[in-house]
């Protein structure tokens, strides 16, 4: 199975549960399976991590870059653009939806990793959840129902994939 991770995936364990300075194993798991080719990072998820920052995490990633450890996957192939133009009218078909909000999901990473995670019928990763169908806010596992996309969070994502944090 692949898995293509949206950024909270990266953003909220390092603000939260699994700061690099106390989890390091949470690094060397996301490291071992983008290694692997079964967590895959999308250029649009890459480029929201690293540009204009100077961080933890923008440093992990453009390190893991620089090694040869990530490829950061483009979405610029025929089908993923199909994808895209099919998500994107989905959304914009959607009268329930604000213009601003359609305007700021469409301009971001997210239908671009949907579009991916169909192209390569691979699982996206979140910490997003599904809302109520009148709700005006565009969330990944919503659209993903729509074009038949799994989706998952991190807590599912570890369990298949079993990884384990011994304490040194």
């Amino acid at each position: 199975m692949i898995y293509l991770i949206d950024a909270n995936i990266i953003i909220t364990p390092e603000n939260d549960y699994y700061c690099h300075t106390f989890h390091p194993g949470f690094w060397d798991f996301l490291q071992k399976y983008i290694q692997t080719g079964e967590i895959i990072i999308i250029k649009n998820v890459y480029d929201e991590l690293v540009k204009g920052r100077d961080d933890y995490i923008s440093n992990y990633l453009k390190g893991l870059k620089n090694q040869g450890i990530l490829e950061v996957k483009e979405c610029g192939d025929t089908e993923t653009q199909e994808n895209f133009v099919e998500i994107s009218s989905l959304v914009q078909e959607n009268n329930i939806y604000s213009i601003a909000n359609k305007e700021f999901f469409l301009s971001g990473a997210d239908p671009w990793l949907i579009a991916k995670a169909k192209t390569l019928n691979a699982t996206v990763v979140t910490f997003e959840i599904i809302v109520d169908e009148t709700s005006k806010v565009i969330k990944i596992p919503n659209i993903c129902n729509k074009v038949n996309v799994n989706y998952i969070n991190l807590k599912t994502l570890m369990e298949k994939l079993s990884p384990k944090f011994i304490l040194e």
